[in-house]
């Protein structure tokens, strides 16, 4: 098209983001974060694809893959325990909570996974949001697996407690704090390596990191909401 075609259309309108600009621009805020996951075997997708390392860390951020290495740094902000059920038509989501309901297809779900392992078609774990440093994103992490289930007591030591909560369970309150997920080494009896997850199980972080772009507590509060109130949102869609 000719710039005399062009004016043919007459004045149009300016829009800011057709202006060059060396600042860079916020990616938009999807349905669901993006998550990082743990790559344990030499077997999984990622690792046949070349797209991580066994026994590294990876960030899926829809269909970008970024290899993490063998630790990520992260503030531990909020945490859900989460049941799928991909055995049906219709993929089932429910979430651990006091509602009698929803934690009965919970339940049900995790007695599933118990019974039959991945055969079942299902997966329960907690999910827990992060706060990734060296990208500086929030994300997701949804251990859903044996071992994965096993470290949530450690990481649990690093979600933060608020004066409200504190005063009412008897406690000491305690801010967002800085957690490193780590990567460990197993050998077998028929001396097969694999790899597990390392999570410190101290509640003192790793000291020696500066974060220059540290989120804002009101976007990490906003953040915990959304994230912990999309189990009520589930039960609610559930009952349309």
């Amino acid at each position: 098209m000719s710039n005399t075609q062009l004016a043919a259309f007459g004045s149009i309108p300016v829009s800011e983001a057709a202006l060059p600009s060396t600042e860079k621009k916020a990616k938009p805020q999807g349905k669901f974060l993006p998550r990082v996951q743990f790559v344990s075997t030499g077997s999984s997708k990622l690792v046949t694809e070349k797209k991580v390392g066994v026994g590294h860390w990876a960030l899926v951020d829809g269909d970008v893959t970024t290899d993490l290495g063998e630790s990520i740094d992260v503030i531990v902000l909020a945490r859900v325990d989460k049941g799928v059920d991909f055995s049906g038509d219709e993929t089932v989501v429910a979430f651990k909570s006091q509602n009698e309901e929803d934690n009965a297809e919970y339940a049900r779900i995790e007695a599933e996974v118990i019974a039959d392992g991945y055969d079942s078609g299902c997966m329960y774990g907690p999910v827990f949001l992060l706060f990734l440093c060296d990208t500086e994103q929030f994300v997701e992490c949804f251990l859903n697996n044996t071992s994965g289930r096993n470290e949530a007591d450690n990481i649990d030591l690093f979600l933060p407690i608020s004066v409200e909560a504190a005063k009412a369970n008897d406690c000491e309150p305690r801010a967002p704090r800085l957690a490193t997920l780590g990567t460990k080494e197993v050998t077998s009896k028929r001396g097969k390596k694999s790899y597990t997850y390392n999570v410190p199980t101290t509640n003192e972080g790793p000291k020696s990191i500066k974060l220059d772009n540290p989120p804002e507590p009101t976007e990490v509060i906003e953040r915990c909401n959304k994230f912990v109130d999309q189990t009520k949102i589930e039960k609610e869609s559930r009952n349309r």
